[in-house]
């Protein structure tokens, strides 16, 4: 006679359970990989427990030359990925480092071991597996008697990042303009708001430029580069709208007890019949 299956009680099973999930290792994030689209900093990573309640710290971390002790960022998310745009910019000598970040996994209070990304930074001068670039702002060109006038938004302003960020008087953005007639450079300081330059350009020469930038730290060594805009033209100066300031008509006056005559600007005139 044959005996019948005996099953371990729910509670016991669910103890083994819970038991070995909690001897198992938890297990680290993997393919942690940072992304930087102009002045945007974003890690993203895979984990492979989705059906684990986990929580990641993600450390932020520079080569801070001024203070070796602030040179990490610690952040906690429940996402795959960190907006790490805000910790980058914060002052001229944290933008200016070579970073790294790691990622941890927390699950049921014990951690992971430190997933790591490649290293990055914004700053020419350092050594890094990546270095980001920056995009040129938007320029104007326009047409003068001797050749155009050349203006755009200084980057320190034109960017909300390096303009709340802390930096030196020293600073300075450097410019290359590239011209079928030859190139020239200019600097703007860091309190200008509009970079300008008044060019010549030779009659009959082509009137397109393009700009190259270098945005250089308080120590003028340390550097962040632009990328190349695409070609500027110049174009025709708007012509001033020509504004009537007003006009009235003296029969009007003697038409009507009183007119109120618009004049522009938003002054009212009003005409009385004697």
């Amino acid at each position: 006679m044959r005996r019948g299956h005996r099953w371990a009680p729910t509670w016991l099973i669910t103890a083994i359970i819970g038991g070995a999930l909690a001897a198992a290792p938890v297990p680290p994030p993997t393919d942690v990989d940072v992304t930087c689209q102009n002045q945007k900093v974003q890690v993203r990573w895979n984990y492979s427990r989705a059906d684990l309640h986990s929580r990641f710290t993600v450390t932020l971390k520079g080569n801070h030359r001024k203070d070796l002790a602030k040179g990490f960022v610690e952040l906690s998310t429940v996402e795959h990925r960190y907006d790490l745009t805000q910790h980058i910019w914060s002052s001229e000598d944290w933008y200016m480092s070579t970073f790294w970040v790691t990622v941890t996994a927390t699950v049921g209070g014990k951690q992971s071991e430190p997933a790591l990304s490649r290293t990055f930074t914004f700053n020419n001068v350092e050594t890094a597996a990546m270095t980001c670039r920056l995009d040129f702002p938007p320029a104007e060109l326009v047409r003068t008697d001797v050749g155009a006038k050349l203006r755009f938004s200084n980057p320190f302003h034109f960017y909300r990042e390096l303009k709340q960020a802390a930096k030196p008087d020293p600073a300075t953005f450097s410019v290359e303009i590239t011209s079928d007639y030859g190139n020239e450079a200019f600097s703007c300081s860091v309190k200008e708001e509009t970079c300008k330059r008044d060019l010549v350009i030779p009659e009959g020469a082509n009137d397109c430029i393009t700009l190259d930038g270098i945005l250089f730290a308080g120590n003028l060594v340390d550097q962040i580069l632009f990328r190349k805009s695409e070609h500027i033209c110049a174009v025709a100066a708007a012509k001033n709208p020509v504004v009537i300031i007003g006009a009235v008509l003296v029969s009007s006056a003697y038409d009507f007890p009183h007119l109120l005559v618009d004049m522009g600007e938003g002054d009212m005139v009003t005409a009385y019949r004697d």
